[in-house]
């Protein structure tokens, strides 16, 4: 939709199943669209796709988040590389970007 109204698209992706179907309902070679895979527990990798996106597509207007990470496990049985994957996937992300 927001493509079809004249946006700028800059998507991320984590493995390529989903990416897959995006590239279905959009035309990848557009100018107007970027593509890359980002690793968001990963700041670095945040913060370069935001340079790299500011400098395609200038400052940007909206910005859609909904990378997220589910483990199935309580609390008491999480070990704490799970838990900071998890926070950062899902709360450090947002600030990264």
């Amino acid at each position: 939709m927001f493509f079809q109204c004249g946006a700028s698209i800059a998507a991320t992706y984590h493995n390529n199943l989903a990416i897959t179907e995006l590239t279905h309902t959009v035309d990848v070679s557009a100018k107007r669209f970027s593509i890359r895979q980002v690793d968001v527990a990963d700041s670095e990798s945040c913060l370069g796709f935001a340079r790299e996106c500011q400098e395609c597509f200038g400052p940007v207007d909206s910005l859609v988040n909904n990378a997220a990470v589910l483990r199935m496990a309580s609390i008491h049985n999480m070990t704490d590389y799970l838990w900071r994957e998890t926070m950062k996937s899902n709360l450090d992300s947002v600030c990264e970007f």
